[in-house]
């Protein structure tokens, strides 16, 4: 846990993540693709993506599955947000933390109080932001 608490306040004042970056500093490759049904697959130090995801939805993923790279728990994993398995709760909850920096997320909040406007400020799923502001506002 140590690894992913270094991760979130290394980024805590950041005003944007910029995940791939983050990620391929960690040598860690990203692909995007037409999946077919599959909307992403992390194994080894690869992370697929499906193409036909939006670019909000791919970056939170991203996030996500990074996470699991870093506890080297790597495994082929498809649902997010729904999963109860407490790995898959840690991964979405370190995503949203990395992606969206509190300093940042309030200073955005206050001036335009408006989740379509933070959807593009950010580039997160609209849902990882109201989840996010319910838990610090």
């Amino acid at each position: 846990m140590e690894i992913l608490n270094n991760f979130l306040y290394k980024y805590k004042n950041s005003d944007f993540v910029d995940i791939e970056e983050i990620v391929k500093n960690e040598w860690v490759k990203i692909h995007t693709m037409d999946l077919w049904k599959i909307d992403w697959v992390l194994y080894e130090n690869n992370i697929w993506v499906n193409s036909k995801l939006d670019l909000f939805k791919q970056r939170f993923v991203i996030a996500h599955e990074f996470c699991h790279f870093l506890l080297w728990e790597k495994w082929f994993s498809r649902w997010i947000f729904h999963s109860k398995d407490p790995k898959e709760k840690r991964a979405d909850e370190f995503a949203m933390n990395l992606l969206l920096p509190k300093r940042a997320l309030l200073k955005a909040y206050e001036e335009y109080q408006n989740i379509p406007c933070l959807v593009n400020i950010f580039w997160v799923p609209s849902e990882v932001i109201e989840k996010k502001l319910n838990l610090i506002v």
